[in-house]
């Protein structure tokens, strides 16, 4: 979670990532959002772009450093995406938003595509 200069809360998705290497699991979170928008869909959490510079990543440093396993990689993840990154606005409590009307099928579908284009930092198995 990363606070900006007016106080609005992202998540910060790094172009780098350390399981995947490349943007390219980036790319496919942006294209998402924006596809969602143009298909009008409500509750889409708005984006930026978010840029990492020098002084950013010494505040992460100095936060990450000497975390968890987890917040190393993050670390490691901030130092390798120097430059302009992706932000999506935080939702407090997103996680427990389910609307009923969705139908079995456009579940089954949102599953399959989060698992191909949303997780292209795993690998088939």
């Amino acid at each position: 979670e990363v606070s900006i200069k007016d106080n609005s809360k992202f998540i910060l998705k790094t172009k780098y990532n350390s399981v995947c290497g490349t943007g390219k699991s980036l790319f496919a979170e942006l294209f998402s959002y924006l596809y969602l928008q143009e298909l009008n869909f409500k509750d889409i959490p708005s984006i930026a772009l978010l840029n990492i510079d020098d002084d950013f990543i010494k505040l992460a440093d100095n936060k990450l450093k000497n975390g968890t396993q987890r917040d190393r990689e993050a670390l490691e993840n901030i130092k390798n995406s120097k430059g302009l990154n992706l932000g999506i606005s935080y939702i407090f409590n997103a996680s427990k938003i389910y609307p009923k009307e969705l139908t079995n099928k456009f579940k089954n579908y949102t599953c399959l595509y989060d698992g191909i284009l949303m997780n292209s930092d795993r690998e088939f198995k």
